[in-house]
């Protein structure tokens, strides 16, 4: 029993090991049954709205930010400092 433990131990190590450096294939993840389905980067187009940057700008600093005494998940932090330094940095405001 000692072998056969050793031996998933180390199989278990290298998968870890490679993990590291895996990177999938483009929609590998989806397989043949959604080969037909295309992903957000292949269909979307930007537009330009016509609104001020400057507006457009205070408008996302406004909702990507919240009051000191709420607590939101940690996870909706983390999409809402992403929304904020995008709009900080010039990026994705159309």
């Amino acid at each position: 029993m000692q072998h056969e433990t050793a031996d998933y131990d180390s199989k278990l190590n290298q998968a870890w090991e490679g993990a590291a450096t895996f990177r999938p294939a483009k929609h590998e993840y989806l397989g043949s049954w959604w080969s037909s389905l295309k992903s957000q980067l292949d269909t979307a187009k930007i537009y330009d709205t016509g609104v001020d940057r400057d507006l457009l700008e205070q408008v996302g600093d406004v909702f990507s930010n919240y009051p000191e005494d709420f607590k939101p998940h940690k996870s909706l932090v983390k999409i809402l400092k992403s929304r904020h330094d995008s709009i900080t940095n010039g990026e994705r405001v159309a």
